[in-house]
């Protein structure tokens, strides 16, 4: 049936707990295309069977909020759109539950009163595990991660709901506020809500977390979320664009480690540094030969077509030279943080030579010249993020016939196709 032509009526006709039977006997996280094809009301009628589930016979059924969070990141697959239309359309009920499961919704003028005694000991506390919790403030109301993986899926649904169903998400929150006051209250005030046992252990984590993203790691859910958008059929960010996730890593980078300095020194925990070949301007390349040899100006025969550029780059315009070197090590860092390839994860070198090969085929598709000159290649990166022209390979190298305008060797096109081929995320 996966394999037939008219699989889309086939999906669609089918009642909807056949459609669930199919989905667990596939797996829900390989059941994207599935999920994409179905009914709004084939999809109420899974989620119904498939979120509410008993730990043993007899047991009454409990709601699963760890698999609504599935189900968000598989939806995610198809577009914020599909993600928005579909939740627009369940039991507004439902909703509520799945996303109080997860987030304090606060009204934010009941949120400056709770922390406005400053002499107050329970308000100062509640101020400072505030501070530590991962939040957003959205219309009239501060969303509070309540613990646990799926934050940014959650914040992104919501977010999508908020933008095309406005009125609908206005009334969401109202009923969580509402839920997450009765919550608080029962818990003995906000700073025990904040403090339970399971938002500490998020709070601990996420605080890891900014501080090594802050020097450069790729944390290994965002890098797999990079990946998933990179690798969907559609790209709603133009290829000239960084796409939100990776704009949201430069933005949470320590300014000292701003791509914008291109003065910087020295390598970076969980960042590849170097390896590139390329110092710095302004330093002197390295005596022994780095990954891709020394920077020395004019390209050599055969080098990718991304350090051609790289090099005329780093003297015309050393700002944006120092940005896409930056880039090109955050690819090598979420491919070796983010997914494997033939069950294994890659190692750096071959997560370099990878980014490399992603990055130069997609330099050459967005070349218009058949054999451009340096100062064309080094146009064309200047205007193009390394992430998007990663995304923009990716997308084309699916196709049959991947037409460029820069002639771009045949083998570094198979390593794209084959990299595609064997990576899961």
């Amino acid at each position: 049936m996966l394999e037939a032509p008219d699989l889309a009526q086939r999906v669609q006709a089918l009642p909807g707990a056949a459609l669930a039977n199919l989905i667990a006997e596939v797996g829900l996280e390989d059941a994207g295309e599935l999920v994409a094809l179905a009914t709004s009301e084939q999809l109420a009628e899974v989620l119904d069977q498939d979120l509410w589930r008993s730990e043993k016979p007899g047991e009454d059924p409990t709601f699963d909020s760890d698999r609504f969070l599935v189900w968000l990141e598989v939806m995610s697959e198809a577009g914020d759109r599909f993600v928005a239309d579909r939740l627009a359309e369940l039991p507004l009920d439902l909703l509520t539950l799945a996303f109080h499961r997860h987030v304090l919704v606060i009204a934010l003028d009941d949120l400056r009163t709770e922390l406005s005694d400053e002499e107050d000991d329970d308000a100062v506390a509640a101020e400072k595990a505030l501070a530590s919790c991962l939040s957003e403030e959205l219309e009239d109301f501060q969303l509070i991660w309540r613990g646990g993986e799926g934050w940014d899926e959650v914040l992104n649904a919501i977010i999508a709901l908020d933008r095309d169903h406005h009125s609908l998400t206005v009334s969401l929150l109202e009923r969580c506020a509402h839920a997450s006051r009765e919550h608080i209250d029962d818990s003995g005030g906000l700073y025990d809500a904040l403090t339970a046992d399971e938002m500490l252990e998020s709070d601990l984590s996420a605080e890891r977390e900014t501080r090594l993203v802050a020097h450069g790691f790729v944390a290994p859910s965002a890098a797999a979320g990079f990946l998933r958008l990179a690798l969907r059929a559609s790209q709603e960010t133009p290829f000239t664009e960084h796409d939100p996730l990776t704009r949201g890593y430069f933005r949470d980078l320590a300014p000292s480690a701003s791509p914008s300095s291109p003065d910087r020194s020295g390598p970076r925990p969980g960042q590849l540094r170097g390896w590139a070949g390329l110092p710095a301007p302004g330093r002197q390349p390295p005596t022994a030969p780095l990954l891709l040899g020394p920077a020395t100006p004019p390209a050599r025969e055969g080098e990718p077509l991304v350090i051609s550029a790289l090099r005329e780059l780093a003297s015309r315009e050393p700002r944006v030279f120092a940005q896409r070197r930056e880039e090109l090590a955050y690819l090598a860092n979420v491919l070796v943080a983010g997914a494997s390839v033939n069950g294994r994860r890659l190692r750096p070198v071959e997560a370099v030579e990878a980014a490399i090969d992603c990055v130069s085929f997609g330099l050459a598709l967005a070349t218009v010249n058949a054999r451009p000159s340096l100062d064309q290649l080094a146009e064309v990166l200047a205007r193009h993020p390394c992430d998007g022209l990663l995304r923009l390979a990716f997308a084309r190298a699916r196709e049959a016939a991947a037409e460029s305008g820069a002639t771009v060797d045949p083998s570094v096109v198979g390593r794209v196709r084959a990299l595609l081929k064997t990576l899961k995320v």
